[in-house]
């Protein structure tokens, strides 16, 4: 108990120089959840828990402690510098019996059917060891981030599994759960038949990984390209006119790349030259793409003659061209009898100008 819910919600700190304790805090909703935790300790604990006020969610809190120098073990192996830090050595120790108390403490589960573990407290490194520590048990892990509601733009990693690991991971620790938690678990029915919305085939949502609580009809897409794409679109229409939604998304992103323009557009150009390195077929395609996509949409674009400004006016289009056929001989004819009048008006050259100095110096 002690190694699981020390990754969750358990405190331990030193109060002197060999002795440690351990306290157990949860909101007063959990405070059956929180006396399951002290009947482990019962043998130990003079004081069972007690409400106390609450500084986080909710007014009122359920707390109990206990201490001696026998959690000095367990201190060497969960602190750092009075610190918790999630070492190897910790997770090797740690049972199923233990993650299902954390899991109890900090687990959580999506409407997707995915099992969540919530390690804000947790450095990357920290996660990246427990991301790996799962795998080697056979459970799919990854990290994915979450913006701090009270700090705006700090990501924390959290710890998401899988809907197939999620379901293996809550076959192993149901043993362990409490009736109070059992509701974490519900990852709902197994969908095995669906109709999509956009194509009208039939599809069993469980073998693509959407593992759902309750399946819509509006949102039911099967897994091809096509229909995917038409689902989002659908969704960023939905919530476009919403406070949070698309547009607010992209004012967001906006004004985060008008923050700092020089250092958004390096990362850009990062990413892209990575993108480019990594998928060289993929880029050169997309390019040759990008081309005839601006080439045809160059060829589509109207053009209008500079003289009587129609659009689409007669003859064909070229870069050199800016007069139509009727306004090009109307134009020229005018830049003729332009020059013809500027060189009729130019005084002419006499004899002794048009023959040069050594001309005047021989006659003189």
């Amino acid at each position: 108990m002690l190694l699981g819910t020390l990754l969750g919600d358990g405190h331990l700190r030193r109060t002197s120089a060999r002795r440690f304790r351990y306290m157990s805090r949860h909101g007063w909703r959990q405070h059956a959840y929180n006396c399951r935790k002290y009947q482990v300790f019962s043998e130990f604990v003079r004081t069972p828990p007690r409400q106390v006020a609450n500084r986080g969610f909710g007014k009122l809190s359920s707390l109990w402690a206990v201490s001696g120098s026998a959690l000095s073990r367990i201190a060497s192996l969960c602190l750092r510098d009075d610190h918790k830090y999630v070492t190897r050595p910790w997770l090797d120790q740690l049972t199923w019996e233990g993650v299902a108390w954390w899991y109890q403490d900090d687990g959580t589960m999506a409407q997707n059917g995915q099992a969540i573990f919530c390690t804000h407290g947790f450095s990357e490194t920290e996660v990246t060891t427990i991301v790996d520590w799962f795998q080697e048990k056979g459970i799919d892990a990854y990290i994915s981030r979450q913006e701090s509601r009270h700090t705006p733009g700090k990501m924390y990693p959290i710890v998401y599994l899988t809907t197939r690991a999620s379901v293996k991971l809550v076959d192993l620790i149901r043993p362990y759960v409490y009736p109070e938690m059992v509701y974490k678990l519900d990852y709902g029915t197994v969908v095995t038949e669906a109709v999509c919305n956009w194509c009208g085939k039939t599809f069993n949502p469980s073998e693509t990984g959407s593992l759902k609580r309750r399946q819509s009809r509006r949102t039911s897409c099967c897994p091809t390209r096509q229909c995917r794409q038409a689902r989002r679109r659908a969704s960023s229409m939905k919530y476009s006119d919403r406070p949070g939604g698309l547009e607010a998304r992209k004012a967001k992103r906006l004004a985060k790349y008008w923050a700092d323009p020089e250092t958004a557009r390096a990362v850009g150009r990062e990413t892209a030259a990575k993108h480019r390195r990594e998928n060289p077929a993929s880029s050169k395609l997309a390019k040759k793409k990008h081309g005839m996509k601006k080439r045809a949409a160059r060829a589509a674009r109207p053009w209008v003659c500079q003289r009587c400004l129609l659009t689409e006016p007669q003859g064909a289009k070229s870069t050199q061209q800016r007069y139509c056929d009727p306004c090009r001989e109307t134009v020229t004819r005018a830049i003729k009898a332009k020059s013809a009048m500027k060189h009729s008006r130019s005084p002419r050259p006499t004899s002794s100008e048009s023959a040069g100095p050594d001309a005047t110096a021989s006659s003189t």
